[in-house]
């Protein structure tokens, strides 16, 4: 007799930039109740979470944390859908990937402008995901077993997407505001021509914000310590940090 069953595990290892991570209630996973229960891990950072909460009436919480917000839209549209997903991701403003669980082993990723980097193992029926490449090698590393071959999946910004437990995949779409993050004001800057600032331009405290969030990017403080030097401003390097495939990047790689 053979038996079939899914193993879903969702972690998060968090780089606190708000909320004390010393009390649980604001570390992710967090769960959420919309019509089925859901855990809900976001990659990044938000910026409007209590303008939304005191715009939208959403009940007052004790978590700190602004990745909260995510749960709260989704739990005011009393539903897990492609359409709650499409609510909040075009409600809120900042850098984003979420991913979600539900009860019946449904996984969601709403994909915004933080990376992800999402793996399928067709020979195990298995998928795996971490926000970059680099951290899944190191992971892959550390793992007493060997993987078989497996593919990338694609995520582009304004993507939703679910795999159900039998693997499949559906997909659809959310509107991408150009004005929610920081590199919506990168991308102008690179159409306008990419005209590198005088030094400087990066202030103390624009820095250290950079330090603190290069290594969910997969880059680290060497790299940030150099591009300041360099004379690029906070949203360029932030540009480089979300799309190092880009002329931008290509250029701040050529005078490393």
């Amino acid at each position: 007799m053979h038996s079939a069953f899914a193993m879903l595990y969702m972690g998060h290892t968090r780089l606190t930039t708000q909320g004390d991570q010393k009390h649980n209630y604001n570390n992710h996973p967090f769960r959420g109740d919309a019509g089925t229960e859901f855990a809900l891990a976001h990659n990044g950072v938000l910026y409007n979470d209590e303008l939304l909460r005191s715009k939208l009436h959403l009940p007052d919480t004790q978590i700190e944390t602004d990745s909260y917000i995510a749960v709260q839209l989704i739990e005011s549209q009393k539903e897990l859908t492609f359409d709650s997903l499409r609510y909040a991701a075009e409600q809120v403003r900042g850098y984003f990937t979420f991913t979600l669980l539900d009860r019946a082993d449904n996984l969601y990723f709403v994909k915004g402008e933080s990376p992800l980097y999402l793996i399928h193992f067709p020979s195990l029926g298995l998928y795996m995901y971490s926000s970059t490449k680099e951290i899944m090698t190191a992971a892959f590393k550390q793992m007493p077993v060997r993987f078989p071959q497996y593919e990338g999946i694609k995520a582009e910004e304004g993507e939703l997407l679910r795999i159900a437990p039998d693997g499949k995949i559906d997909c659809n779409r959310y509107t991408v505001h150009d004005d929610y993050g920081f590199y919506g004001r990168w991308y102008s800057n690179f159409l306008s021509g990419w005209d590198k600032p005088e030094k400087g331009s990066c202030d103390e405290e624009d820095y250290m914000l950079l330090l603190e969030l290069c290594g969910y990017y997969g880059a680290d403080p060497e790299t940030i310590r150099y591009l300041r030097d360099m004379g690029y401003s906070y949203d360029e390097i932030e540009g480089f940090l979300c799309d190092p495939d880009s002329y931008g990047a290509e250029l701040a790689l050529a005078e490393l």
